[in-house]
């Protein structure tokens, strides 16, 4: 019986998050369909995404503009 997949989400860059009828996640790239990974939490895949995909930068959270690391030629405070 073939695995029955829903499209959660994919990335601009083409990473694949499904879910599957058991309720875990498939995170795939949609140029290499061979190569896929299972998870257990959509937290789970959309790290996933990001590790397999280093140009996804992740969003600042509310209130943590400009506290990252320090630009090129800035000291820091």
């Amino acid at each position: 019986m073939a695995e029955q997949l829903t499209v959660v989400t994919e990335t601009l860059t083409g990473c694949r998050i499904l879910r599957d009828p058991r309720g875990s996640y498939v995170v795939s790239h949609r140029d290499h369909h061979d190569e896929r990974r299972n998870i257990a939490t959509l937290a789970g895949a959309y790290a996933t995404c990001q590790m397999l995909d280093p140009s996804i930068s992740p969003a600042p959270a509310d209130g943590d503009e400009g506290r990252g690391a320090p630009q090129v030629g800035y000291e820091p405070i």
